[in-house]
């Protein structure tokens, strides 16, 4: 017959000694499995290499090697003629023996012409040895059996944990269980026809293969996972184990994927690309379990490390971006102010949104930082939650610019709505104009978000719920339909009733609202470039991608207009900056009109003594006062239905 090599004898061999990891599959039902499985795994090795070698031995010193099996030759009967040695197993001594069944095969019909018998090549020759055959097939029976029931109670309680997990879609179904120690019956059916179905291979070498290329795959990924938990350091891994050692925990991983490759490279390279495709799978799901992995903990040594080095860099302005510190309150309140900084951040910079609380609140504030974190995922809002309880508002402004972030991973920017109600107690107005000087104080950069409605809706919203939906979005190539899941909110009044679409759409402005008007930029100060870089990132978010860009800037010499229009045409030229107009304004030192000035002098009588500004103090900034009059002027001519 075929002559097997020493890696295809090993195929079939191995799965002989894979049931001394079977404590693993059901380390769910153990009372200690920290202590049952290391000790019942390497008492099983060491009782499992007894016994084998012993059995090899006996069979070793029982059984030639290799033998004729003819008795003439054993017992030197040569009557007929000179037979050769019963344990000479040459091609001469063959060739003799076929030329003697040849001659004298009426006579001999039981003469073997090769050697066939021998523990080489006979696989009965315990039933040889043993007081009776029955009691070795009856071993062997027992030894398959308990191997297969304890794959067929193993391999399902896994199927059952991944269900439970819910890991992949459908695999659910699996992770119900019956009586009282959670049988997954469903789990046993499906792995009975997995194994039907191997069984009907009809080839027991190949079955063999099969089952040790898995089992090596297996084992390969238990101690690449063992070593990585030790690359990570993390503090809970700690293995128990006296003589544990990682770089021994690797080396068995590469020996077990080298020895899959040894046995059927075919079989082991659709093993590895069954497993990637898994692992990937499961990487693009992103399924929301939490088994504290030790790839988990390389997340966070792999930031950390990251934060290390980037604190190491020195700042460029090539690498600028706005790493804004938005002062939302609850975030919940404020979605349009969010959604507005998340544009400004998303896939590109940091976002972290403040909330400052009075002194005297109640809040769990570890539940509200869980219900916030929860609610900016369910909007798909890439941010960071902070909160800070203080006595005043500018206080608490100033410690979050001071605490926000670590090293280089920290807000260089100030983001906040404008103040448009007198009305909030705890933030008064002197209250908001100390906390923009702190700002200044810091050296932050500052953005006030003005909406025609405001920003905050907490009046407004009495309850939020959100609602993931799967809608199916066309895909031309291919003339199908591909399915999504979209996260609908739905926004209702104090008493339950669904708010009125006008409403709603000023709340999601900023996500559903395609704009296609103006982008207006107003360039008055040099500012080293932020009042440009804040519109462009905008103009490359799809809500504002068919937006046209204006820029508008200063003269004080109508002479110069010309000059000025094209100097700063090349200014934005040369800061790859794509713009539609340049607008010069020459005239900003011209006196405001009346009813400006009117307006102006009523929002200090608005505010009272709050409010209140000395006569010198007006007479020392006049001129300063008409500018800004001015600027609002031309703002509400120029851009008033602008983005």
């Amino acid at each position: 017959g075929k002559k097997e090599s020493f890696m295809s004898v090993f195929g079939v061999f191995f799965t002989a000694v894979t049931g001394i990891v079977a404590g693993a599959n059901l380390s769910g039902d153990l009372k200690d499995p920290a202590e049952a499985i290391p000790k019942g795994t390497l008492l099983a090795i060491i009782f499992t290499y007894i016994t084998y070698i012993f059995y090899g031995i006996l069979v070793g010193f029982t059984f030639l090697k290799q033998v004729s099996g003819n008795v003439d030759e054993y017992l030197g009967n040569d009557n007929i003629t000179i037979l050769p040695d019963y344990t000479n197993c040459t091609a001469e001594a063959n060739s003799i023996r076929q030329q003697i069944f040849d001659t004298f095969g009426n006579i001999t019909t039981d003469y073997n012409t090769g050697c066939k018998f021998g523990s080489a090549i006979d696989q009965k020759t315990m039933i040889l040895i043993s007081g009776t055959g029955y009691l070795v097939y009856a071993g062997c029976y027992g030894a398959t059996l308990s191997s297969a029931i304890a794959s067929l109670v193993g391999a399902p309680r896994v199927l059952q944990a991944v269900g439970k997990d819910k890991i992949y879609p459908y695999v659910e179904f699996f992770a119900k269980g019956n009586g009282a120690n959670n049988d997954p019956f469903r789990g046993y059916i499906l792995v009975f026809f997995i194994a039907f179905g191997c069984l009907m291979i009809g080839d027991l070498n190949q079955i063999g293969a099969l089952a040790s290329n898995f089992f090596l795959a297996a084992y390969a990924l238990m101690n690449l996972s063992v070593f990585h938990s030790s690359m990570t350091k993390s503090p809970g891994w700690r293995p128990s184990f006296k003589y544990y050692n990682p770089w021994v925990s690797l080396f068995g991983a590469v020996v077990c994927i080298a020895l899959m490759f040894l046995i059927q490279w075919i079989l082991a390279i659709l093993t590895v690309a069954a497993i990637a495709v898994l692992y990937a799978f499961m990487l693009y799901l992103k399924p929301e379990t939490n088994w504290g992995s030790s790839a988990d903990a390389l997340v966070f040594l792999n930031a950390l490390n990251n934060s290390y080095s980037l604190n190491e860099k020195k700042d460029h302005v090539k690498t600028y971006r706005p790493k804004i510190l938005l002062l939302s309150g609850n975030p919940v309140h404020r979605k349009p102010l969010i959604d507005f900084g998340n544009l400004l951040t998303k896939k590109m910079s940091l976002l972290v949104c403040g909330h400052i609380l009075p002194e005297d609140s109640r809040q769990d504030e570890d539940a509200l930082k869980e219900t916030v974190q929860s609610w900016l995922k369910d909007h798909d809002i890439r941010s960071f939650y902070t909160l800070q309880q203080t006595d005043n508002f500018s206080g608490g402004v100033k410690n979050m610019i001071s605490m926000t972030g670590i090293g280089k991973l920290s807000p260089n920017m100030v983001l906040m709505g404008f103040k448009s109600s007198k009305d909030d107690a705890n933030n008064s107005i002197e209250e908001y104009y100390n906390s923009l000087t702190i700002c200044f104080e810091k050296k932050m950069a500052v953005g006030i978000l003005r909406l025609q409605s405001g920003c905050d809706f907490s009046n407004k919203v009495g309850s939020e719920e959100t609602i993931v939906e799967e809608v199916s979005v066309p895909k031309e190539a291919r003339r199908r339909t591909k399915k999504e899941a979209k996260t609908v909110a739905v926004y209702r009044d104090g008493e339950g009733r669904p708010l009125p679409k006008p409403i709603v759409d000023e709340i999601q402005q900023f996500t559903l609202k395609k704009r296609e008007g103006n982008i207006d930029v107003y360039w008055l100060y040099d500012d080293g470039g932020l009042t440009l870089l804040l519109p462009y990132i905008l103009q490359t978010r799809k809500q504002f991608h068919g937006c046209k860009l204006r820029v508008f800037s200063l003269s004080n010499r109508p002479e110069d207009f010309d000059r000025s229009t094209i100097n700063l045409g090349n200014l934005l030229a040369k800061f790859r900056i794509d713009y539609t107009e340049v607008v010069i304004i020459p005239d900003i030192t011209k006196k405001a009109m009346a009813e400006t000035k009117a307006e102006f002098e009523g929002i200090l009588k608005e505010y009272g003594k709050e409010g209140e500004v000395s006569e010198a103090d007006l007479n020392a900034n006049s001129e300063r006062t008409n500018r800004h009059l001015r600027t609002a002027e031309i703002l509400r001519e120029n851009s008033m239905n602008s983005e």
